[in-house]
């Protein structure tokens, strides 16, 4: 397989898994905790890999960013926090 497709690939299953996870959080569907946290996260990450492959470096922070938001909020929420894994909206 071509190695641009491979990427566009990554990418498009990226932008899916950020939308489904959005869609799903809009149509109360799931809340904003593990499910939706997992799905934004390997979303960001697929877009952050397929941004580096084409060099667009702005996606590539905003991923990046998406990443370690997501990433933070998940080991919040997989720690014994009761505090935290109340808190919803």
């Amino acid at each position: 397989m071509e190695t641009q497709l491979v990427y566009n690939i990554i990418s498009w299953l990226g932008f899916g898994l950020i939308l489904l996870s959005f869609v799903l959080l809009s149509f109360r569907k799931i809340k904003a905790k593990k499910i939706f946290n997992i799905l934004n996260f390997f979303g960001a990450a697929g877009i952050a890999v397929a941004s580096v492959y084409k060099q667009d470096w702005i996606l590539f922070a905003l991923s990046i960013a998406w990443v370690l938001t997501s990433l933070t909020i998940l080991v919040l929420l997989f720690t014994p926090n009761k505090e935290y894994k109340d808190w919803t909206y």
